[in-house]
């Protein structure tokens, strides 16, 4: 399995409290792996039931690229790259359902 950063984990965590799907269950469900490459410092966010991840870098490599998992179908899909250059230390956020 790749490895994804503890940010990553951790905001995925508060989504899914957020839509109420693992709360008073006590039992984790394997999701559809992220398929881009490994790394850290990526950003996410949320928008309905869509959760956005990309961006980051390996220590050497930065990346622009974002994926998009439906939290319905379980499936990722690769989305438009960033337009800027790869970044460091990347933040993103959501609101009024724009991200």
């Amino acid at each position: 399995m790749k490895k994804i950063t503890k940010l990553f984990y951790q905001i995925f965590f508060l989504f899914l409290l957020n839509i109420g799907l693992i709360e008073g269950q006590n039992v984790w469900t394997k999701m559809a792996d992220f398929p881009g490459v490994a790394r850290i410092n990526t950003v996410s966010f949320t928008i309905g039931h869509y959760a956005f991840v990309g961006l980051g870098n390996n220590g050497s490599t930065t990346y622009n690229d974002m994926y998009k998992w439906n939290q319905k179908t379980n499936v990722w899909t690769k989305i438009a790259d960033y337009p800027g250059g790869g970044n460091l230390a990347p933040i993103a956020f959501a609101i009024n359902g724009k991200g």
